[in-house]
């Protein structure tokens, strides 16, 4: 698990503070997926508290390795004191893996943490 920190700046010309949630992360590969391939494992998205002003939380940063890679839509929702809304959207990709690369530095860390 891979820790996430959003930076949100949200700016209304009425409102100095409009009120920020985060909606919804989706996950674009399932949980422990029946293809296999990424690594038998659940709860890909952790600590994450949607209808909240959260922006802290964890994302499992592995991916079926056949597969197109895992990609993480986050969405937040801004509403201002006169009630118009917004939406704005972050998306994480994870990588494929480097396990066919070599390192010749025995500091290297190849496969992350």
């Amino acid at each position: 698990m891979v820790p996430v920190i959003v930076s949100i700046d949200v700016t209304d010309i009425c409102d100095t503070a409009p009120i920020v949630v985060l909606t919804s992360i989706l996950n674009s590969e399932a949980d422990d997926s029946a293809a296999g391939g990424d690594g038998s494992t659940r709860q890909d998205i952790q600590e994450a508290e949607s209808g909240t002003e959260d922006t802290e939380f964890l994302l499992r940063a592995e991916r079926a390795g056949k597969g197109d890679g895992r990609v993480y839509t986050i969405t937040y929702s801004a509403v201002d004191a006169s009630g118009n809304e917004t939406q704005a959207q972050a998306v994480v990709e994870v990588p494929h893996d480097s396990s066919d690369h070599h390192c010749e530095d025995p500091d290297c860390d190849l496969n992350g943490a």
